[in-house]
């Protein structure tokens, strides 16, 4: 069964991550579907409409970065933050994030994986609930192709990338 929850009486910040950027400000009264629980923090899903003029430019397809290094990344996190990379990785394990890792939501699912090029890099995928079950079918050492959205280029902890799993 679904899962909602409104904004409240008061508006409703949404963050990309909890520690992340604000995404969007929920009006009072907003509806919001719950997609997963983590502690005291939720993520959500929101349906809305936004002003595009017709004629605006809309991109047909979303632009895939194949010849970006992790040391790009790591160089400029900043010009790289919302990118989509391929990269190809091996997979190491399945984890759940601790509290300590503050790019994540204390729970989220990810894969920590290395760089498949030998540079022995660590990159962490992080994995949607939708995903998870894709995600438990992996073998250790096995090899990877994933593209992904960069959510971070160096990691509070850890000064890894983190991506976002689309593919």
């Amino acid at each position: 069964a679904e899962q909602w929850t409104s904004s409240g009486e008061t508006e409703a910040t949404i963050l990309s991550t909890p520690d992340g950027d604000t995404l969007a400000t929920a009006v009072p009264g907003a509806n919001l579907r719950i997609l997963a629980r983590e502690g005291n923090w939720v993520r959500v899903r929101l349906d809305g409409w936004m002003w595009l003029p017709e004629g605006a430019a809309v991109e047909d397809e979303i632009v895939v970065l194949t010849d970006v290094s992790t040391e790009d990344v790591a160089a400029s996190p900043l010009e790289y933050r919302g990118r989509v990379l391929q990269w190809d990785l091996q997979f190491i394990s399945l984890e759940r994030a601790e509290k300590i890792r503050t790019d994540f939501y204390e729970g989220e699912p990810f894969l920590l994986t290395r760089i498949g090029r030998g540079e022995g890099v660590f990159v962490y995928v992080a994995i949607p609930p939708e995903r998870l079950q894709e995600a438990e079918g992996l073998s250790p050492l096995e090899r990877i192709r994933v593209i992904g959205r960069v959510r971070t280029g160096s990691a509070t902890l850890t000064g890894s990338p983190i991506l976002e799993v689309l593919a």
